[in-house]
């Protein structure tokens, strides 16, 4: 049984050419995992369309900047806590032109992140003194501008 962290319209912001690993990739879904996360692993399930367009362009072209223009598009997302401790995050198509939420999905990121009202985060180090980081967040105008201090060992 999983635990259902979130559900609901957010923004998605994909922060570094590298932050997902494509497992498969079927015509209606593409499966992912966030980069940096292994223990607990973190896999993401996308259904939108014209995302799945962008990834069928980066596999044609090997160009995998032309992702993140058409990710980064605000989704419908159900994200959930497995058993196991493993996170899955499933997007879908929304209606949502601004959504008061952003997930995002971030890796290299070094020293300092902003501090936001966040419902949901996961931090993993990488090597170089960087991290990965994996957040859901609402959405508070001015607040997003604020930063803070953090560690890699966090």
């Amino acid at each position: 049984m999983a635990e259902t962290i979130f559900y609901g319209a957010t923004h998605i912001e994909l922060q570094g050419s590298h932050a997902l690993r494509l497992i498969s990739s079927h015509q209606n879904c593409a499966d992912f995992e966030v980069i940096g996360f292994d223990d607990p692993k973190v896999t993401l399930r996308d259904y939108r369309r014209v995302s799945l367009d962008a990834l069928v362009k980066v596999l044609e072209t090997g160009n995998v900047h032309l992702l993140a223009p058409k990710f980064n598009i605000p989704a419908q997302v159900n994200a959930q806590v497995q058993n196991s401790g493993n996170v899955s995050i499933e997007l879908r198509e929304t209606d949502a032109q601004d959504p008061a939420y952003r997930l995002w999905i971030a890796i290299g990121i070094r020293e300092r992140i902003p501090v936001y009202d966040y419902i949901f985060r996961q931090i993993a180090p990488l090597d170089d003194e960087r991290f990965a980081f994996l957040a859901l967040y609402r959405r508070n105008g001015q607040q997003e501008e604020v930063f803070s201090a953090l560690s890699v060992a966090v």
